[in-house]
């Protein structure tokens, strides 16, 4: 045993700062503890938000069409594509392109090879400027834009 110095007594106290360590130590401790389950409950609630407003793949994939489609609507005076129309620098290039992918997507979504091959074939024909399969792609559209 080991015996201590002959001015302290045998149990003496601990001194102050010692106490306050510990008081400030646990605060802490809970402090996060309390910060951390606060965490927990917004991203859990966020997520059932974010997750909600998603919405499943179906309804994306609607949504996709449905996009697709509405850009071949405002579009619909300037088709078909002449070689005049098919300006890369035309706002009518940019949209059939996002429409393309629109397509494409929504045909990936619903797992309709149709759809997703429209898609594709008009992402081609924009991007090799080919106005043929462009404007072949684009009357294929036409008939699934008038289901959806």
């Amino acid at each position: 045993m080991v015996m201590p110095p002959q001015n302290t007594p045998a149990f003496a106290t601990p001194p102050p700062r010692t106490h306050r360590t510990r008081t400030l130590v646990l605060v802490a401790a809970a402090a996060a503890l309390v910060v951390g389950l606060i965490g927990l409950g917004i991203g859990g609630v966020g997520g059932a938000l974010l997750s909600g407003s998603l919405g499943s793949a179906d309804s994306r994939a609607d949504q996709d069409l449905a996009d697709g489609c509405a850009i071949l609507d405002r579009a619909e005076g300037e088709l078909p594509l002449t070689e005049e129309s098919l300006d890369v620098q035309a706002p009518l290039f940019s949209e059939l392109l996002a429409a393309a992918s629109l397509f494409t997507a929504a045909g990936v979504g619903k797992d309709d090879l149709e759809l997703q091959t429209a898609g594709s074939e008009l992402l081609e024909g924009m991007s090799r400027l080919d106005i043929d399969l462009a404007n072949e792609t684009l009357e294929a559209l036409a008939p699934i834009c008038a289901d959806a």
